[in-house]
């Protein structure tokens, strides 16, 4: 259980607090398999450009104030903008064979 909310962890920036509320609670009950499989479903999907926006507003405003406290939150914004754009494509298998890059 603790190991799979350790990696729930690192997908803060891609899915809403919702969502990752109600996994963390599924995991802490005790149904961890239940909850993995639903944090692939939730993967799986598409995510709708407001989404988009959200996740790297929060994980803009996440960056800043966890680890570089004068960092420009715009610059920030947009390559988290840019990281889950190419996840999407990723997902959609829209990159024609090119080789993705992606900062973490």
């Amino acid at each position: 259980m603790e190991a799979f909310l350790e990696q729930l962890k690192g997908y803060r920036h891609l899915i809403n607090k919702q969502q990752l509320k109600t996994l963390r609670g599924q995991a802490l009950a005790g149904d961890v398999e239940g909850a993995r499989k639903g944090l692939q479903k939730i993967l799986s999907r598409k995510m709708s450009k407001r989404d988009m926006f959200i996740n790297a507003h929060r994980g803009a405003r996440y960056t800043k104030a966890r680890y570089m406290k004068d960092v420009d939150y715009s610059a920030q914004f947009a390559l988290n903008l840019k990281y889950i754009h190419k996840l999407e494509k990723m997902k959609a298998g829209d990159l024609n064979g090119q080789t993705v890059k992606v900062n973490t």
